[in-house]
């Protein structure tokens, strides 16, 4: 009932908790989530002909399980926030700095360091940044 009198009032209703958490940074937005899972698969293809890659982590069912890994460490994904990466974290910094993309936040609260998400409309740095990933975390091992 408070509800409809703010309303009339002109004010807007109070929203959730849950409403409220979102980050502001999750870039895929329901329009989107068809085109960029499109543009993940075609990565994907591209990518999994490259030695060591796989797709998912094995037993996986939630997070990391349409991943790309190499030597069962995650290196590229698509997550709820877009695109993401893991990349060194200076790399990171420059991503941000120019734009190109956030860091990414797993849902903790703490934005991970080596982690970045890709701003929509850069997709044609996707599979530079995933070859970039993919050294990088190899490397790591």
């Amino acid at each position: 009932m408070a509800e409809a009198t703010e309303a009339a009032a002109g004010i807007e209703p109070r929203r959730s908790q849950r409403e409220t958490s979102r980050a502001p940074e999750t870039f895929m937005m329901a329009s989107s989530a068809a085109t960029i899972g499109q543009s993940y698969a075609r990565l994907v293809e591209r990518l999994r002909a490259e030695p060591g890659v796989a797709i998912g982590l094995q037993g996986k069912k939630g997070f990391g399980a349409d991943a790309l890994t190499t030597g069962d460490k995650i290196f590229a994904m698509l997550s709820k926030q877009g695109f993401t990466l893991k990349l060194p974290r200076d790399r990171v910094d420059q991503l941000i700095a120019s734009k190109d993309g956030v860091r990414f936040d797993p849902g903790h609260g703490r934005a991970m360091k080596e982690w970045v998400v890709i701003t929509p409309g850069r997709e044609k740095l996707w599979l530079p940044l995933a070859k970039e990933a993919l050294a990088f975390v190899g490397r790591k091992g």
